[in-house]
């Protein structure tokens, strides 16, 4: 009876259920081939990326096309990442990765020529037995920015903590230990300050009125901006990276050698130098200094070791850096002429120039009165993993304490110029909301005592330093 109810349908109305039908199919498959293009483009990047490192002559003229199918998975990956049904954090770190990819990329097949016998002497250390190792081996170059354990190593990257001893690699399971505990209690501190601020903020107030209702809850007002260097940027970063390695270790994919710390001491900081060059993270520094470097070298021209070849670096170093924070802005919401990202790194290249000139004045004024010093040692991570001796020019305790205050101000300046309309946009976009949602199951006075109970449990045991 059905069959022929079914026959008696008109013909037109068959047609526009099997329309509708394909329709759906077809926009469903869209839809799926869109989200899974940007994920395809980062895979296809590593791919292509190791055939080209692994098979290609440094100077084969097949290297300098190379950079043709690179840069067309870049453009898919951040082109089609905004099409993602995910958290606007994961987009714009999607399209960060991308960035980078990109850039780390050229410099290893361009500028540095690395190829396969590169990755035989710098990452594995012995002729491959099969192709894997070697697919292995250029993988390990292409994610690693920092290039640890080669010789391109990036400058002053942290040597591991005296609690694992002298021993060459730390014990893994002692490493996944130590990381994974600091992690959990990074991950509670920045929620019982989220918290904690969230409490000073009125219900209902605006995203306008998030900020100033922040900073009169503090009490503070340009003050309060480094604080947010020294713990909850640096908490938040450092907390992904050691959980990642935890992942990367536990499951055998690397080795705990690869994973030495990703920030310096907090008192090793008295000059903006020091801060961005030896107290914070270093991914960063070797793809950009490379771009800097062959922008200043070929393009400018400028070969010889002048004083104004030095602030173009650094100034073509932190355009860099600000254009990949303005990209990170633009996906989180923020319009690209609110961001503060380029003003705000580029303005450090004027800060270098007024400590540096202070500091030429001081040691000329210096030097007529006293004699020579031998200086003070300090220890960096070579690229073979051990701990190297650098000797520098002694520096004073007050000068220290008065360098420290030149920072602490230079950043209470600038830092709202780069923070304030993230943080805005994080807001009225409801960026973080599932962030703030979960700092509602932490008790404030639980969580203050656990912090305190693990913080002097870690200096203790894990010999955590600041």
């Amino acid at each position: 009876m059905l069959n022929q109810e079914h026959r008696m349908l008109p013909l037109t109305r068959l047609w526009d259920w099997d329309l509708a039908a394909t329709t759906s199919l077809h926009s469903q498959s869209v839809r799926v081939l869109l989200h899974a293009l940007p994920f395809s483009a980062l895979i296809g990047h590593y791919i292509v990326s190791s055939v080209f490192l692994i098979y290609t002559r440094r100077d084969s003229l097949s290297r300098r096309f190379s950079l043709l199918p690179l840069l067309f998975l870049f453009m898919v990956q951040a082109g089609f990442s905004p099409l993602l049904s995910i958290n606007r954090i994961g987009k714009a770190c999607l399209t960060m990765v991308a960035f980078m990819n990109l850039l780390h990329t050229c410099n290893l097949l361009i500028l540095l020529g690395v190829d396969a016998a590169d990755i035989e002497n710098e990452v594995l250390y012995r002729p491959p037995t099969c192709v894997r190792e070697k697919v292995c081996g250029a993988l390990y170059l292409l994610c690693s920015f920092r290039g640890i354990r080669t010789k391109w190593q990036a400058k002053n990257t942290p040597i591991f903590p005296s609690f694992f001893g002298d021993s060459k690699s730390p014990n893994p399971l002692q490493f996944c230990v130590r990381q994974g505990a600091i992690a959990v209690w990074q991950l509670l501190a920045n929620a019982v300050i989220l918290l904690y601020l969230q409490n000073g903020v009125p219900p209902k107030s605006t995203c306008v009125q998030v900020i100033p209702a922040v900073v009169e809850f503090l009490g503070l007002k340009l003050a309060v901006w480094p604080i947010a260097w020294l713990s909850f940027f640096r908490m938040l970063i450092d907390s992904t990276y050691r959980l990642v390695s935890v992942v990367s270790v536990a499951t055998g994919i690397s080795d705990p050698t690869h994973w030495p710390p990703a920030f310096n001491s907090i008192l090793d900081v008295w000059t903006l130098r020091r801060f961005w060059g030896l107290y914070w993270h270093q991914w960063l520094r070797w793809p950009f200094t490379a771009a800097a470097t062959l922008f200043t070298q070929r393009v400018l021209r400028m070969s010889r070791p002048t004083l104004l070849r030095r602030y173009i670096h650094t100034f073509c170093v932190f355009t860099l850096s600000g254009l990949l924070h303005l990209v990170n802005d633009i996906y989180l919401g923020v319009h690209w002429q609110q961001s503060g990202s380029l003003l705000f790194f580029c303005s450090f290249t004027l800060g270098f120039v007024i400590e540096d000139s202070i500091e030429a004045l001081w040691v000329r004024f210096e030097r007529g009165f006293e004699p020579k010093d031998l200086g003070e040692v300090s220890m960096q991570m070579n690229h073979k993993g051990q701990a190297a001796k650098v000797t520098a020019r002694s520096t004073r305790v007050w000068q220290k304490v008065l360098g420290a205050l030149w920072v602490w101000s230079w950043m209470s300046v600038t830092t709202p110029v780069y923070v304030v309309p993230m943080i805005q946009s994080a807001c009225h976009h409801r960026v973080v909301s599932d962030m703030l949602q979960m700092t509602q199951y932490v008790d404030p006075g639980m969580g203050v005592l656990a912090l305190g109970i693990g913080a002097l449990y870690f200096w203790l045991n894990f010999q955590v330093a600041l």
